[in-house]
């Protein structure tokens, strides 16, 4: 009993690290990312105007709101309104989904956190994706790092030291001198911005994951749970791990396309004025 006791506690604070972890990162870079969208979307509608602009978001847009929609949907949440493609406002938004709750269950709840963050997810989904099949070496020695350097699954210095180190070479590979004379690196790369403003949260989405501790708890709880009384033959923990080091990845990834499209539309906007 003593055993099993130490281990619930052990597994207990994994999960409360790994929560932090990734709500820390999520809504950091989802601050970040959401900041270089409006400045974009911004400039760009200066530069060439909102028609312009809601012309070449259609796209991502559209396809952004339908991921809130059918997230809200299959969490029992009401569509009350939805545009997939409008002019740029205020705040700099191409589309929004209202919704909303009748009544209140756990359900539900865990419905607000992916309802935010369900771009995100198919976001990085995607950006690897198109790595595999523009840069397929870049994608696959970038496995080959992760399985490599983020190969523990206790959370000790040494985890901690091949997290950085597997980061840390990621980013290395992705910007070496070899990756740039790759001619397919630039399809990417514009698919890449594209998908990064796409993917990026609004002050909505932003609220909703900000809310999802809980819920992202709860997930890695079971998970950990499964690893800790050996319920599985396979080990959830190398999982968790090598998935943060790869969200971290794309997450600056993203930052340094979204970087590179804010100076592209800045030269942009004092060529028009």
């Amino acid at each position: 009993m003593k055993v099993y006791y130490i281990t619930e506690i052990a597994v207990i604070i994994r999960t409360l690290i790994e929560a932090v972890y990734f709500i820390v990162v999520i809504v950091s870079f989802s601050f970040i990312m959401g900041g270089f969208r409006s400045f974009i979307i911004g400039n760009f509608k200066k530069s060439i105007g909102g028609k312009a602009v809601m012309v070449v978001g259609a796209v991502g847009s559209t396809f952004h709101q339908l991921l809130h929609a059918g997230t809200a949907i299959l969490f029992a949440h009401k569509i009350e309104d939805i545009s997939l493609i409008k002019e740029p406002d205020k705040n700099n938004t191409l589309g929004y989904v209202k919704c909303f709750k009748k009544g209140e269950n756990f359900y539900q709840r865990i419905g607000d956190f992916f309802i935010g963050l369900m771009p995100f997810l198919c976001g990085i989904v995607i950006m690897l994706l198109m790595m595999k099949f523009t840069i397929p070496t870049i994608f696959n020695d970038d496995i080959k790092i992760v399985c490599k350097d983020a190969n523990s699954i206790t959370l000790d210095f040494d985890t901690l030291n091949g997290f950085i180190n597997s980061n840390v070479d990621l980013l290395k590979d992705f910007f070496c001198v070899s990756t740039v004379r790759n001619k397919h690196l630039y399809i990417f790369l514009l698919l890449a911005i594209y998908i990064s403003l796409s993917m990026s949260p609004d002050r909505g989405d932003i609220r909703g994951v900000s809310r999802g501790f809980c819920v992202a708890f709860i997930i890695l709880l079971i998970f950990n749970f499964i690893d800790a009384f050996n319920i599985s033959r396979h080990t959830f923990a190398l999982d968790i791990i090598q998935i943060g080091v790869l969200i971290l990845y794309i997450f600056q990834i993203s930052i340094v396309m979204l970087f590179i499209a804010a100076f592209i539309v800045l030269i942009l906007r004092a060529i028009v004025n």
